[in-house]
């Protein structure tokens, strides 16, 4: 059986396995089996129909909730391990079982299958495999229709009647939306905004709702096998969707750009259709055809003063993650780098098309350029200079991310930068991490590297932060505890403690002046709560640990507790501090 614990993990987000996994235990879910179709009904907020097929390789998966936010909902991994609870205890052995014990082991590479193998079997040995093909997946009927009559890339049609019919479509759904009279219907009445300014939910389900039947569209166009079908349908509505106006809201403004927010609605169901398409068969000259189409839509409109603003940035994880093959990415690279300007916004397709095309200073001087604030990106370009042993490209890259960031992840920098590569680079470097992390353990790497005057300039720079701790943590570091105490009153109550304790064996006596002020004043203040008198009592009891003082101390906590009497909270926390007796 497909339908394992590692299919649901690979699927679903953590949050979708954690809330199925609860829904599981809570709930007596009836599971129906027909074939390898498996049926259930989930309670939610309504009940969603749930319907799980085993194909014996990949199961294929559908509820009738409104989730749409990346991998299989909760209620499909509930109804998931109901199964796997169920079922699977009569099927002995699971699909990858099987696999595991057959005497014959697949071909590593498919030519080599083909020819060796397919090719020269009996014709109806073919016949037969191919026609068992066909029945456990019909799709691929669709498919090899399409894909027997491939689209010259240099004859796509653009289309633009169907894109204009299509866009204008839903220009005309997303332009007459009554979003008064859905806040009415929703129950919102006064809810315009949400807390942190974000549109409000029952706003943004509505557009949920309102694209439902695009996507379907869309899918219904991929299970046809038509990848040119497809792609002209996402163009239209793509289109459609930057054009459309935002609705009158009560002279409430609910979006800060509507278009903004539809292409991200876009972009999130573009995302869902990457798992079919993976599963289906595809022509090189047909998948080039259909990104080509795009990317002339997005030419056009880029030349267009006065068109809309075809972002590619909104296709671009999607076409990372459908484009697979050389000889696709070495035609669109020329393409690209023939008219780079409306492909700027896409460096992480520029750079998958590079890797593909075995380009690699294509790849990394493409992730310099765009990426250089992404951790991933970055890390990856300098694993690469890493391996190549190209110093050189290490520290330029180094040196141009601390020219552009203003805060960059010098934490990760430091694992390529190393001292004897660039000594002025490589304290620059500890140096920003200091004033970053806030961390007494960096400070100490980088003042064991720092010339005189680095130091005292990094000191300096220290002070005039607004981090009290940190600067009294460095200050004691380097034995400078008289600037300490007149810091103190910037502290908050939860540091005081740590830092008396850092003067405890200089300062001594200074530092119990001012606690006994310190006290005498809180006390004083109308403010009254358990944590201030947990302060209080941690404060004095670093004191215990001086001996001449522990005497003092104890007849302070006395002293103290005989003038608030009443306090017993107080009390009880000098006691757990062992200033007072039990």
């Amino acid at each position: 059986m497909a339908i394992t614990l590692e299919w649901l993990e690979e699927n679903a987000s953590d949050n979708s396995l954690e809330k199925g996994e609860y829904i599981a235990s809570s709930q007596n879910i009836k599971v129906t089996k027909k074939g390898n179709t498996y049926t259930a009904k989930v309670r939610g907020q309504y009940i969603y129909d749930v319907e799980i097929t085993d194909s014996g390789y990949e199961p294929e998966a559908e509820c009738s909730c409104p989730y749409d936010w990346g991998g299989i909902c909760k209620h499909i991994v509930a109804v998931g391990l109901t199964i796997i609870e169920e079922f699977d205890e009569d099927e002995n052995e699971t699909y990858a079982s099987i696999l595991e014990k057959t005497t014959t082991t697949p071909s590593q590479n498919a030519a080599d299958f083909l020819e060796k193998t397919f090719l020269k079997a009996d014709k109806e040995v073919q016949k037969e495999f191919l026609l068992q093909l066909f029945t456990q997946n019909p799709t691929f009927i669709a498919q090899f229709e399409v894909f027997s009559k491939p689209t010259s890339p240099k004859n796509a049609p653009e289309k633009e009647e169907t894109f204009d019919s299509i866009a204008k479509n839903v220009y005309g759904i997303f332009s007459k939306i009554d979003m008064e009279k859905v806040q009415r219907k929703s129950g919102y009445y006064d809810d315009y905004y949400e807390e942190d300014g974000e549109t409000p939910e029952w706003a943004t389900k509505k557009l949920a709702e309102l694209f439902a039947p695009y996507y379907k569209k869309g899918k219904e166009l991929l299970e046809k096998g038509d990848l040119m079908a497809f792609f002209t349908f996402l163009v239209g509505v793509y289109e459609g969707l930057l054009q459309a106006e935002e609705p009158i809201f009560d002279d409430y403004n609910l979006f800060e750009n509507y278009s903004d927010t539809l292409a991200e609605i876009f972009s999130e169901n573009l995302d869902n259709y990457i798992s079919p398409i993976s599963k289906m068969v595809i022509n090189d000259r047909n998948l080039l055809a259909c990104i080509n189409l795009v990317f002339v839509r997005a030419e056009h409109h880029y030349f267009d003063p006065y068109s809309i603003h075809f972002n590619l940035s909104d296709w671009e994880s999607f076409l990372v993650a459908i484009i697979n093959t050389q000889e696709v990415a070495s035609q669109l690279l020329v393409k690209i780098h023939a008219n780079p300007k409306p492909y700027a916004i896409v460096p992480k397709l520029q750079m998958k098309l590079a890797k593909l095309t075995g380009n690699m200073n294509t790849w990394a001087n493409t992730g310099e350029m765009y990426l250089w604030n992404d951790d991933e990106t970055v890390r990856e370009i300098l694993e690469y200079y890493k391996k190549e042993k190209n110093t050189t490209a290490i520290l330029r890259f180094t040196n141009s991310i601390l020219l552009r960031n203003p805060n960059p992840n010098t934490v990760l920098l430091l694992q390529y930068v190393e001292d004897n590569m660039d000594k002025s680079l490589y304290f620059k470097l500890l140096e920003k991490t200091v004033l970053s992390t806030k961390s007494l353990d960096w400070y100490k790497k980088c003042v064991a590297v720092a010339s005189p005057t680095q130091k005292e300039h990094l000191i300096k720079v220290i002070k005039s932060d607004y981090n009290t701790f940190f600067c009294i943590s460095v200050l004691a570091e380097e034995n400078l505890h008289a600037e300490i105490l007149p810091l103190m009153n910037k502290l908050s109550d939860t540091s005081i403690p740590k830092v008396l304790r850092l003067l405890l064996d200089n300062q001594t006596e200074a530092a119990w002046d001012w606690t006994k002020k310190l006290v005498l004043l809180r006390l004083e203040s109308a403010k009254r709560d358990r944590s201030l008198y947990s302060m209080i009592a941690k404060s004095m009891a670093v004191f215990l640990d001086a001996p001449a003082y522990r005497v003092r101390v104890q007849d302070f906590a006395l002293a103290i507790m005989n003038q608030y009497s009443r306090l017993s909270a107080l009390r009880e926390e000098m006691k757990n501090a062992k200033l007072l007796p039990r």
